[in-house]
């Protein structure tokens, strides 16, 4: 189980994205936390507006060439991808299956295990690794029992919400595997990501956020699509990959514009999605938490933009808040690698091997190991993996859909991943004890309960090798 932590912070925004941007032409409610600074306000359009597909009910095909053994027809100019090494593979296989569930008197929202398995089994069987089918047809079908399904809030637990929705965004274009769903899991699967898009879509649009951050649909201030990366990449995440499963630009935008709230709504109960319905209903089973009502939704979902970039625009939005989350110098820590002393012991620094960190001094380093939050600095490994793997996912999901384009932009985004990927996995190996909150959050290191190994994988042995690196 990871710690999902509730309280508000805010971002250290990049220096600036000019070099994410110079390729491409251009540039880019109880909280009191400021954003942070500023951030761009939206890059040209480097990947055409796509109506292709059809939406929610099949595999969209796409012109261009073809993925490994069985993968759909993909846009051309995107790489090639292989499976994960076979050992993370069987690794993936033998994990239990994750589920979503909410402590009722805390509100925390509990992905368990949330561990990169549902992800990387549908990439493996995206690139023709039939071993894993079996096991991604349950994950996904597990996802759909009452009870066990994403909530969908729109706010900070979006960043669990990626293990559910890039699986199914994969698995769509992987027919071997779509095809053996039912009609009516196939239509669970469509509300689900319905629900994290719209919910996303809300919390993030320029539209809503003229005046701070809106509440989200559980009526939570717990959100802001500028704060650290482990919000941003969920929630933004979340609006990239919902726009490339219901088939690009013109056709989610059109789902946006049909969309009926109180409609919605009925149709998660009517259909099981018991979480999802909790999180949708608010705003008729409990009006005091201030969740938008179905009027203010649907207004606010319309023309879609974030930083003036649309969803014809989404290798754009994915570089953007890439360029948030690795905007950091490699160190072994705070305060020159010493760390922060909190009763007799140093936080916000790695335990050991601070002397063999590879790649020191070079740009890339992931935002939350140099960050702050309402109570002053953070360095904290556990927050760093949830924006890390969150970006990855982001990242292989555009790839499969065709939208990733080598531009001198993309190249300098990934010539910071090379850097800040490595970092996080080498200072999870080594030990980190996390700073947050004003104190001392203990060791963070990659054991066997947590997920380094797997999401490792996507970026060694899959995403890099694509992309050359």
């Amino acid at each position: 189980m990871i710690r999902t932590r509730r309280l508000r912070y805010a971002s250290l925004v990049a220096p600036l994205l000019a070099s994410i941007w110079i390729g491409c032409g251009g540039g880019g409610s109880s909280s009191s936390t400021p954003e942070g600074g500023s951030r761009g306000t939206g890059g040209p359009d480097s990947s055409a507006p796509d109506s292709s597909g059809d939406g929610a009910t099949a595999p969209d095909a796409r012109s261009g060439g073809t993925t490994p053994e069985g993968g759909d027809a993909a846009k051309s100019g995107g790489p090639s991808l292989s499976p994960p090494s076979q050992s993370v593979v069987t690794d993936a296989i033998g994990t239990a299956l994750s589920s979503y569930h909410r402590n009722s008197s805390t509100g925390d929202i509990w992905c368990t295990p949330c561990d990169g398995a549902p992800v990387v089994l549908a990439e493996a069987s995206y690139a023709g690794d039939t071993s894993t089918d079996a096991q991604l047809l349950a994950q996904m079908r597990e996802l759909l029992k009452p009870g066990n399904d994403p909530f969908a809030t729109g706010g900070y637990s979006a960043n669990d919400e990626r293990n559910a929705t890039a699986m199914y965004a994969i698995a769509k274009r992987t027919p071997r595997v779509w095809s053996q769903l039912s009609t009516t899991e196939v239509h669970q699967i469509d509300l689900i990501m319905e629900a994290t898009f719209v919910a996303d879509v809300y919390a993030t649009a320029d539209a809503t956020n003229t005046s701070g951050a809106p509440k989200t649909f559980d009526g939570s201030s717990n959100s802001n699509r500028d704060w650290n990366a482990n919000y941003q990449e969920g929630m933004v995440g979340a609006v990239i990959v919902g726009a490339e499963y219901f088939g690009g630009q013109t056709s989610a935008e059109a789902m946006l514009a049909a969309y009926d709230h109180a409609a919605f709504t009925a149709g998660l109960q009517t259909n099981g999605l018991q979480n999802a319905y909790w999180t949708f209903s608010t705003y008729q089973t409990n009006p005091s938490a201030g969740a938008p009502t179905p009027a203010t939704v649907q207004q606010g979902i319309q023309s879609y933009s974030m930083h003036g970039m649309t969803l014809g625009q989404l290798l754009d939005i994915y570089l953007y808040v890439a360029g948030n989350t690795f905007n950091g110098t490699v160190s072994c820590g705070l305060d020159g690698g010493a760390g922060i002393l909190v009763n007799g012991v140093y936080a916000g620094r790695i335990v050991s091997g601070c002397s063999g960190l590879p790649n020191a001094g070079a740009m890339g380093q992931e935002e939350e190991f140099n960050s702050s939050d309402a109570m002053g600095a953070r360095s904290d490994a556990s927050y760093v993996r949830l924006g890390l793997r969150d970006d990855l996912f982001n990242q292989l999901v555009l790839v499969v859909y065709g939208d990733w384009q080598n531009t001198s932009a993309s190249t300098s985004a990934l010539q910071r991943l090379k850097v800040g990927v490595p970092d996080f996995f080498y200072k999870a190996t080594q030990g980190y004890e996390d700073y947050s909150h004003g104190t001392d959050e203990g060791l963070f290191t990659c054991g066997m309960s947590m997920d380094c190994p797997l999401n490792e994988s996507l970026w060694t042995d899959v995403l890099a090798p694509a992309h050359g690196l």
